[in-house]
């Protein structure tokens, strides 16, 4: 991580309540983050971290008009910091104000900031790849989605990523390599498997697609989505 203004002195109180608040936020005991890194910052409000680290805070409480300006204060410190315009774009991202289109467009460029200063940011780029898919621009999300796979081969969420957007784009041999290997590195997740169950229907395995929608018919986020589907491949299947 970037330790913010490189012409602003740091001093060793600020460095450590800093780092204190980074591992009590790590852990996601909020309100001691927030008490330690607002010290950080009253030894010196020109930290980029600290500023980055209390936004994230707010992130982490779904507060994201409370963590923008930290944000951009840190950016404004340090126009290099690439994971302050990956957080401004997850803000964005959270935020409810606008369209949530413009709300995503917004987000997509603060991502691709984000890259153009580190490429290897794999964070930045599994966001920007989500934001794509959630904008309907499937090709670009699948070239991001190939690059994420890229840096980390065997990172279930980047596999996952691909084998969504390929499957969007029918490319269906794609999208079944991807999720197999994503269901080895995350067996249990249940946007893998609603994945891989609409990689099998789509290629016609409609028993297996059908037997995997309902290993996660009870999740709280994809459960009425796996039984909405499953009610309509049995309607297919039914019909003579």
């Amino acid at each position: 991580m970037s330790v913010g203004c490189a012409s602003t002195a740091l001093s060793r109180p600020a460095v450590d309540f800093n780092r204190r608040g980074a591992a009590q936020l790590a852990r996601g005991a909020l309100d001691e983050a927030e008490a330690s890194l607002r010290v950080s910052l009253e030894f010196n409000d020109r930290y980029a971290e600290a500023n980055n680290n209390l936004g994230l805070v707010y992130l982490a409480r779904r507060e994201p008009e409370r963590a923008m300006p930290y944000f951009l204060r840190a950016i404004s410190l340090n126009h290099d910091f690439a994971e302050a315009h990956n957080n401004v774009g997850l803000a964005h991202s959270q935020s409810r104000a606008d369209t949530a289109e413009f709300r995503l467009t917004r987000a997509q460029r603060s991502f691709e900031e984000a890259l153009s200063i580190e490429p290897r940011l794999l964070e930045a780029r599994l966001n920007l790849c989500r934001t794509l898919l959630a904008l309907g621009h499937n090709g670009p999300a699948l070239d991001h989605a190939r690059r994420a796979v890229q840096i980390t081969p065997r990172r279930g969420e980047a596999l996952v990523l691909r084998a969504e957007a390929a499957l969007r784009l029918g490319l269906l041999d794609e999208a079944r390599e991807s999720v197999l290997l994503a269901e080895r590195a995350l067996p249990f997740a249940a946007d893998v498997l609603f994945t891989r169950a609409r990689v099998e229907a789509a290629t016609e395995n409609l028993d297996q697609a059908l037997q995997i929608l309902s290993r996660i018919a009870h999740d709280p986020q994809y459960g009425a989505r796996a039984t909405a589907l499953a009610e309509a491949l049995q309607r297919a299947v039914s019909v003579p």
